[in-house]
């Protein structure tokens, strides 16, 4: 149980990272590409019908990702707590190494939350994210 917040904050960081990379993409084709071709290549219009058409499902996946990352890294460390300090059978060294774990995975619970809050910037596209108007 102590590796899932670890894994979460590693998974989600893939998440936000891919995320990001499909807006930088996005933001090139309507830049850089669309001027190019005689006519545009109707990016823009094709993204605002797709947009309108799933308006209200934002908050459905974000809520989804706090489940999926953070949400689910923070049970696994109460478990890990409970489990660990809970029956009293760690003593000496095998207690230490333990609870240096537990205190790692602990910090990667708010660390993971800190991801998807800056996800959250750029899907909303707050003026601190690097793209203008991301695609939702």
């Amino acid at each position: 149980m102590v590796i899932i917040p670890f894994s979460s904050y590693l998974l989600g960081t893939r998440y936000a990272a891919q995320l990001h990379f499909s807006f930088l993409a996005a933001q090139y084709i309507a830049t850089e590409l669309s001027p190019r071709v005689p006519g545009g290549l109707g990016w823009e219009p094709w993204l605002g019908d797709r947009a309108s058409q799933h308006r209200g499902h934002k908050a459905v996946r974000l809520t989804g990702l706090w489940l999926a990352f953070p949400a689910v890294a923070g049970a696994a460390v109460i478990w890990s707590a409970m489990y660990f300090y809970g029956h009293g059978r760690l003593g000496g060294v095998q207690l230490t190494v333990v609870t240096i774990l537990w205190l790692f995975a602990l910090a990667a619970v708010p660390a993971t939350g800190w991801v998807l809050w800056r996800l959250v910037y750029v899907i909303c596209g707050h003026p601190a994210s690097t793209t203008s108007n991301p695609p939702n």
